[in-house]
C-alpha cells in the first residue's frame, strides 16, 4: 500500500533550515521525495509525485499558489490538484488532473507553457512545427488544451491520429485552443498550403444570351483534408464584388453572377483559406471576359433573315420598370450597340426610316428578344386602331401591353410566332398599328406588373377599322373584328302567305373573305316540312329568292346560312319567320288604303287635305332624321293628322284610316 506523505510549505521550510545548518544548503538535489508525496500549496495547487524525485534545495512552493519540481512548474486554481512524472525529462506528465473548474498550467524548462481544462491527464512534448511524425501531445478524457508560445494570429495545422486533423488559430496571446474530446494524440505542424485556381470559364468573350451567367474555377487546397478547412471565393464582376460562396472540398466552383447591362463584361475572382491564404484567377489589370446580349438587330419583316443595311434607321429607348430612361441611337447597318443599357429591363423601342412603316415594339427585356422587324412600305398594309375591353379586372390599361406577332424565320429556317409591334394600351385604352394586308397574326396581352399573360390565338387585318379586344371574366380574348357578316331581310319576321314572297339573305366580308357559304330555306306546319330553296357560292354576295308560300299559313319559314372564312372560321345565321295567312276582307288595311281618295274633303279642302299631307310627310321626316325609332316617326305622323282634323284640313275618316294604319302597321313589325 502506498504511502503518501505530505509535506506542507511550514515542513519544509524547517527541513531546509536544518540542512543550512549542518552545510548542505544548495547542493542540487537536497533530497530524494518518494512516490506519493504530496506538495500542499496551502494557497493554490496540490502536486503528488508519481514517481521517486530529487528534490533542490529552493523552496518549491511559489508566492503565485504554484508549485515547483525540478524543471516544472504547476499553477492551478486553489483546491486544484495532480500527479507529476518526469519533471525534467523531454516528456513531463500530469494525471489525476482536477484543475477545479478552472484552468491548470505546466511550465517546463525547453518546453512550451501547456494549460488543461477538464482533461483528466496529458504526457507533452516541445512543439517542433517542422516534425510531422512526433506526438506531442497524448491526452486523456474531455476538456480543453491550450498550447502557449505561438505568435498572435498564427496558424497550426492539428494532426490527430484518429485522422481528424483540424486547423486552429492562436488568439492574441500566442494561445491556440485545441478542443479534446475522449482522448487525443496530437502532432502540431504548419498548414500544408493555400489554395490554388485554375481553369476559369469564361475567359475570352463569350456571349451568353441572359444576364445571369455561371462562372466557374477549379479549386484545389493541400488543407481540405481537415475537418475545418473551407476556402472563400470573391467574384468580382466589372471591378465591383458581385457575389460570394465557400468550398470545403477540391473541384469545380462556379458561380451565377447577374449583370444589368449588355456588353462585354470582366471578371475575376479572389479565394482566401481558413489560414488567410489567397489565390487569384484574373485580375483588374489582367480580367477574364464574357458577353451579354448587347446588339439589337434591324430585319426586314417580309424577309426576316435580312438586316436592314445601308439606311439610316432612327431608335429611340423608352426603358421602364425602374428609373425612367430614354436613348437615342441610330443604325446604319441593320445593328444597334446597346452596350451600356439596361439588358434585363423592359422597353418600348419606336424605329423610323425611309422606306418603311414606322413601328413602336415592346420588348420585355433585350435578353428576351433581340431583333426589330421593320414593313417596307411597298407592302401592302393597313392600320387598324386596337381599343381594350376588360371584363376580368387583370387588365388595367396603363400596365397592360399587347403584342401582335407573326410567323416568321430565323436564321435558321425554324419559324416562330415574333413581335412586329408592341406597346402599352395607354390613358385611352388605344393602340394603334400598322399591320401587313391579309397575313395571320396573333395578339397576346401581357399585365406587366402582374405578368398575367393570355392569347387571342388568329388576327387577319384586312382595313384600317376598330378593333375591340375585349377580355372575357374568364381572360379569354375575343376580337370584335367583324370578319364577315351574314344579314338576312326583312327584319319583321314576319312573311305573308303568297306565291311571290320575299327574302333577302346578304354574305359581305368585311375584313375576313367569305371562301364559301350554304344557304338552306324551309318551310313547316303542323303536318308537312319542305326545303324551299337551295343554294351556295363563293365571295360577298346578294340573294333574293321569290318563295311560294300558298298553304303554308300559321306555319314558319327557316333561312340558315353559313360561311366559311378564309382564316379558318366559320360564321352561321338562322332566322325563323312566321307565315301569315291574308284574307280578302274590304275592311283589310290595302283596301282601306285605296279607299283614301273618296274620303278627302269636296271643293276647296283637297287643297287644305293636300298642305296637311305634305307638312305631315316632311315634318315625319325631319323627326326621323333624329335615328328615332320607326314608332316614334309614325306616332309623329299621326300626331299631325290628328291635329290637321281639329282644325278641319281632314275628314273624320282619314283620321280614323291613320290611326288604324299606325296600329296595324306597328304590330305586323313586332310579329304581333
Amino acid at each position: 500500500m502506498d504511502v503518501t506523505t505530505r509535506l506542507s510549505q511550514v515542513q519544509l521550510a524547517l527541513l531546509v533550515a536544518v540542512l543550512v545548518v549542518v552545510g548542505t544548503a544548495g547542493a542540487a538535489t537536497l533530497l530524494t521525495a518518494g512516490t506519493g508525496v504530496m506538495f500542499d500549496h496551502p494557497d493554490g495547487i496540490s502536486v503528488t509525485l508519481d514517481e521517486d524525485t530529487g528534490i533542490a534545495g529552493d523552496n518549491p512552493f511559489g508566492t503565485d499558489g504554484s508549485v515547483t519540481i525540478q524543471n516544472t512548474t504547476v499553477d492551478g486554481p486553489a483546491g486544484s490538484s495532480t500527479r507529476l512524472a518526469g519533471p525534467s525529462s523531454d516528456a513531463p506528465t500530469l494525471s489525476a488532473i482536477d484543475s477545479n473548474g478552472g484552468t491548470m498550467e505546466a511550465n517546463t524548462t525547453g518546453i512550451q507553457t501547456v494549460g488543461v481544462s477538464g482533461v483528466s491527464s496529458i504526457t507533452y512534448r516541445d512543439v517542433d512545427l517542422q516534425d510531422t511524425t512526433t506526438t506531442e501531445f497524448d491526452v486523456g478524457g474531455t476538456g480543453t488544451l491550450y498550447v502557449h508560445g505561438f505568435s498572435a494570429g498564427q496558424w497550426i495545422r492539428v494532426n490527430r491520429a484518429n485522422g481528424d486533423d483540424e486547423l486552429v488559430q492562436a488568439g492574441g496571446s500566442g494561445v491556440a485552443t485545441i478542443s479534446i474530446s475522449s482522448g487525443a494524440q496530437l502532432t502540431l505542424v504548419e498548414p500544408k498550403g493555400g489554395p490554388t485556381l485554375s481553369d476559369p470559364s469564361p475567359t475570352n468573350g463569350e456571349e451568353f444570351s441572359d444576364v445571369e451567367v455561371n462562372l466557374s474555377v477549379n479549386v484545389t487546397d493541400p488543407d481540405f483534408d481537415t475537418t475545418n478547412e473551407e476556402v472563400t471565393l470573391e467574384w468580382y464582376v466589372d471591378g465591383e464584388l458581385n457575389g460570394t460562396t465557400t468550398v470545403t472540398s477540391n473541384g469545380t466552383a462556379t458561380y451565377t453572377a447577374t449583370v444589368s447591362e449588355g456588353g462585354e463584361h470582366e471578371w475575376y475572382v479572389v479565394a482566401t483559406d481558413s489560414t488567410g491564404d489567397t489565390a487569384q484567377s484574373g485580375s483588374d489589370s489582367n480580367p477574364h471576359t464574357f458577353a451579354t446580349p448587347g446588339t439589337l438587330y434591324i430585319r426586314e419583316e417580309s424577309d426576316p433573315t435580312t438586316l436592314i443595311d445601308g439606311i439610316d434607321v432612327e431608335l429611340r429607348f423608352y426603358f421602364s420598370d425602374g428609373e425612367s430612361l430614354i436613348v437615342s441611337r441610330t443604325a446604319t447597318d441593320g445593328t444597334v450597340n446597346m452596350t451600356g443599357l439596361p439588358a434585363d429591363r423592359p422597353f418600348v423601342v419606336v424605329a423610323e426610316a425611309d422606306g418603311y412603316y414606322p413601328r413602336r415594339i415592346y420588348k420585355q427585356s433585350l435578353v428576351e428578344s433581340d431583333i426589330v422587324y421593320l414593313l417596307n412600305d411597298t407592302e401592302q398594309a393597313v392600320s387598324p386602331t386596337f381599343e381594350l375591353i376588360d371584363y376580368s379586372g387583370r387588365f388595367a390599361d396603363e400596365d397592360t401591353v399587347m403584342l401582335i406577332q407573326r410567323g416568321l424565320a430565323n436564321e435558321s429556317g425554324d419559324i416562330d410566332w415574333r413581335t412586329v409591334q408592341g406597346d402599352y394600351f395607354g390613358a385611352n385604352g388605344e393602340f394603334p398599328a400598322q399591320l401587313r394586308y391579309n397575313v395571320r397574326h396573333r395578339l397576346v396581352l401581357i399585365n406587366t406588373e402582374t405578368g398575367a399573360r393570355t392569347v387571342k390565338g388568329q388576327y387577319t387585318p384586312t382595313d384600317d377599322s376598330a378593333q375591340e379586344v375585349t377580355v372575357r371574366p374568364d381572360g379569354t380574348i375575343t376580337l370584335d373584328e367583324q370578319a364577315a357578316l351574314i344579314t338576312v331581310a326583312p327584319s319583321t319576321r314576319t312573311l305573308l302567305e303568297s306565291d311571290t314572297a320575299g327574302v333577302t339573305v346578304d354574305f359581305d366580308s368585311e375584313t375576313v373573305e367569305i371562301e364559301s357559304w350554304d344557304l338552306t330555306i324551309r318551310a313547316q306546319n303542323e303536318t308537312n316540312s319542305s326545303t324551299l330553296y337551295q343554294t351556295s357560292g363563293t365571295g360577298s354576295a346578294t340573294v333574293q329568292p321569290e318563295l311560294n308560300l300558298t298553304g303554308w299559313g300559321g306555319g314558319n319559314v327557316t333561312v340558315e346560312a353559313t360561311a366559311s372564312l378564309s382564316n379558318g372560321e366559320t360564321i352561321e345565321e338562322s332566322i325563323t319567320f312566321a307565315v301569315r295567312t291574308t284574307y280578302d276582307n274590304e275592311y283589310a288595311l290595302l283596301p282601306v288604303l285605296a279607299d283614301v281618295p273618296a274620303h278627302l274633303p269636296s271643293g276647296g279642302g283637297g287643297a287644305l287635305t293636300f298642305l296637311a299631307m305634305l307638312v305631315t310627310v316632311f315634318g315625319s321626316a325631319a323627326v326621323a332624321s333624329t335615328t328615332a325609332s320607326t314608332e316614334v316617326v309614325g306616332l309623329t305622323a299621326v300626331g299631325f293628322i290628328g291635329g290637321f282634323y281639329v282644325i278641319g284640313w281632314v275628314s273624320e275618316s282619314l283620321m280614323f284610316i291613320t290611326v288604324i294604319a299606325f296600329v296595324a302597321i306597328a304590330a305586323t313589325r313586332r310579329g304581333l
